[in-house]
């Protein structure tokens, strides 16, 4: 029958030859077939390959197998294929890197062995892959071209032997016929002899001729006895021959028949192990892979809840029992407005949820409400209830759960258990010291604990010498302590009280309260509060506290009773301080700081250091009116005079336009500076065409006089530094 461990593609009729390297290679292929049945222990347990799911291309398959660290020949693997191969192909499992995928005979595959959709079963032999589902056990077409060249030549050869057979035959009967000639010859010498009355001569001559075509025959009768003999020798040869290839075609039968014997037995493997394994599906099956009655112990794997499940006689339940941890942590990073997230995440893993229940949801750190979000099993994606921020960070943890084997009840089988003997399903009341559970134990009711002396309704642990572990009181006050002793401030060492009359909640250390919280949610702290950083246990990684960027309108973090005034980052990399719903102060990625508003700094500001010869603590800028001065005389004119003061620098810029400024022709003076000066200083003095770099010298209180002046001139330029006290 058809199976994906061998299939007899091409068996020889019976009585006929076959290559021994044909049946070598069938040899091997059942050998290889019988290697991927796994060990009889094996198959009464129920173990089978793992099935892993493909997630590459056509040419390239990717799968990845749990707890897979190393290549090891003998290594073996189910896959579902995802695309049709076209040619030489590769396979990746769990990220150890590609191996090639061969034929079981050492050659490549050809496009059509691995069916997109159906199960390819590979076995690792050390450097490569051999695919051993049936198109993969087919022989390669260089090792059939070189078996049907072999049995050419053995064709040939006896093409050749029969040749010689016949050159034999041949030339006996050219022998046959020489032998012939020679015989008439001698009765024409007879009958010359017997008329060599008439002439003696004659008869002489002719009894000569006679010897001679005697002699001719003799010669030819020895010629024809050489060609008998190597006709002879040609055809033992022929025979050997016909001998040797009868005694190949004998053991090639029994080869064959050897061969399909062993196929026989490990169809018959197969079948034993496909009734029992009956591989991947998405429903609980009803018959066979043969259609045949399920049997007791059968096994399959449920692909849509990813659990083994085995056949009780009955129905289907899950093979084994497990419980679980977090089972994965998957991360995304948010678009603009998405609100669903599924498949892979940035890590490469693809999301899977078993029990909507078991899943939780941080947005940028913060865990949500069950309400922000919503969780589905069969879709395994996340909703959120309002669209995430571009580059915010979506973290989904979901947990493993307990599952039974039956999926229902976990029965207790052994063991002690405090109280009486309680057995069947009506136990008896618990009133001694210790009781043993054989069977399960239902409570339909009320459990009540007696009141002890102090007021609490229950206790755990030894009250008489460490106090108690965890209590519930009245009906006004209930707590759960963990306590150091029973009496005074031990007993509420570690406390967590809950009271009814202001419906708050109080944690204590050392017999003290430390946080309250009250029934609007407001939480108090009767300490300092430290959180240097938030750590995620999904991830073992620290974060900030995150949170969305914000707007101006509602900055990510504001003040209670004005929502407009706070900070928030409005562009990635960049942190914006907002006051009444507009941005005053940004911080770029490269610590640049820009104010939207004019900045004063009363104080001073260091530039290029925080020494005190770093400190600029005065800037001023302004205009100011020129006056005439000494050996000076203005014309009507019109000026525009502007000054620029950094600590005791002061830099003038003075403009006349129209008019003229008639000056002493050694010296121009100018008053009315907005600084006296104190020391000489640059200056210079110009038309436009003719530049005067005379030096500017204080002169009189609030004056300058600039020297080698022209005698007059209009629209100057007249610029000058200077310091100040």
């Amino acid at each position: 029958m058809p199976n994906n461990y061998y299939e007899n593609t091409a068996p020889p009729a019976p009585v006929t030859r076959i290559r021994s390297t044909n049946e070598n290679s069938d040899r091997d292929a059942v050998e290889s077939a019988f290697n991927l049945l796994p060990e009889p222990a094996d198959l009464k347990r129920g173990v089978s390959n793992f099935q892993a799911t493909e997630t590459g291309t056509a040419n390239a398959y990717v799968i990845d197998v749990p707890n897979v660290e190393a290549y090891t020949p003998g290594q073996a693997v189910s896959f579902i294929a995802a695309n049709t191969n076209t040619g030489a192909s590769v396979i990746n499992i769990s990220g150890l890197g590609n191996k090639s995928i061969l034929r079981h005979d050492g050659g490549a595959i050809t496009a059509g062995d691995i069916q997109a959709g159906a199960t390819a079963f590979v076995m690792y032999n050390g450097t490569a892959f051999n695919l051993m589902t049936p198109s993969g056990l087919l022989v390669s077409t260089a090792n059939a071209a070189a078996a049907l060249a072999s049995e050419n030549e053995a064709a040939a050869r006896a093409a050749a032997a029969l040749a010689s057979e016949n050159n034999a035959d041949a030339s006996e009967a050219a022998a046959l016929a020489s032998q012939n000639a020679a015989a008439a010859s001698a009765a024409a010498a007879l009958v010359s002899e017997n008329n060599s009355d008439t002439s003696e001569a004659a008869a002489l001559a002719s009894q000569n001729a006679a010897a001679a075509s005697a002699a001719a025959a003799l010669v030819s009768e020895n010629n024809a006895d050489t060609s008998e003999a190597a006709a002879l020798a040609s055809q033992n040869a022929a025979a050997t021959s016909e001998s040797n290839a009868s005694a190949s075609e004998a053991a090639a039968l029994a080869s064959q028949n050897a061969a399909a014997a062993d196929l026989a037995s490990v169809n018959t493997v197969y079948d034993q192990f496909d009734d029992r394994y009956l591989g991947p599906k998405a429903t609980d099956p009803t018959l066979d892979n043969d259609s045949q009655a399920l049997v007791t112990g059968a096994l399959y794997f449920d692909t849509a809840n990813n659990v083994t499940k085995v056949f009780n006689g009955t129905a289907w339940q899950a093979a084994s029992s497990s419980i679980e941890g977090i089972k994965g942590d998957f991360e995304y990073t948010a678009t603009a407005a998405q609100t669903v997230f599924s498949g892979v995440d940035i890590n490469g893993n693809t999301l899977v949820i078993d029990v909507v229940g078991l899943a939780n949801v941080f947005l940028n750190g913060v865990r949500l409400p069950n309400a922000d979000y919503t969780a589905s099993a069969p879709g395994n994606s996340v909703t959120l209830a309002s669209g995430a921020t571009v580059g915010d960070t979506v973290e989904i943890e979901v947990f493993g759960n307990f599952a039974g084997q039956s999926g229902a009840e976990v029965a207790i089988t052994g063991g002690l258990i405090d109280g009486t003997v309680i057995g069947a399903n009506s136990p008896a009341a618990l009133s001694a010291t210790t009781a043993t559970f054989s069977a399960e134990v239902a409570v339909d009711g009320a459990v009540s604990f007696a009141t002890v002396s102090n007021g609490n309704s229950m206790f755990v642990g030894n009250v008489a010498t460490v106090g108690t572990g965890m209590t519930i009181g009245s009906s006004t006050t209930a707590d759960i302590a963990f306590a150091d002793g029973i009496t005074g401030a031990a007993q509420y060492a570690g406390l967590i009280r809950y009271s009814h009359s202001s419906d708050a909640m109080s944690f204590w250390t050392n017999s003290a309260s430390r946080l309250t919280l009250a029934a609007t949610g407001a939480a108090t702290f009767s300490g300092n509060v430290s959180s240097p950083a938030l750590l995620s246990t999904s991830t073992g990684r620290y974060h900030a506290i995150q949170n969305a960027a914000g707007n101006t309108t509602y900055p990510t973090y504001s003040f209670q009773g004005d929502t407009n005034t706070g900070m928030m980052s409005g562009v990635a990399d960049t942190l914006n301080f907002v006051t009444g719903g507009v941005t005053r102060l940004t911080l770029d990625a490269t610590g640049a700081a820009t104010f939207s508003a004019t900045v004063s700094a009363a104080a001073g500001v260091y530039v290029g250091g925080t020494a005190a010869a770093n400190l600029l603590d005065e800037y001023e800028e302004g205009v100011w009116v020129p006056t005439q001065g000494t050996f000076t005389t203005w014309i009507s004119p019109t000026f525009t005079a502007t000054y620029t003061k950094v600590g005791r620098l002061v830099t003038i810029n003075l403009n006349q336009t129209g008019g003229t400024l008639a000056a002493s022709s050694t010296a121009l003076y100018i008053g009315g500076l907005p600084f006296n000066p104190v020391a000489r200083a640059a200056g210079s003095v110009s038309d436009g065409s003719i530049i005067d770099y005379g030096n500017a010298t204080p002169f009189g209180g609030s004056k300058l006089y600039f020297t080698n002046i022209i005698s007059s001139e209009t629209d100057l330029i007249i610029t000058a530094t200077y310091y100040v006290a």
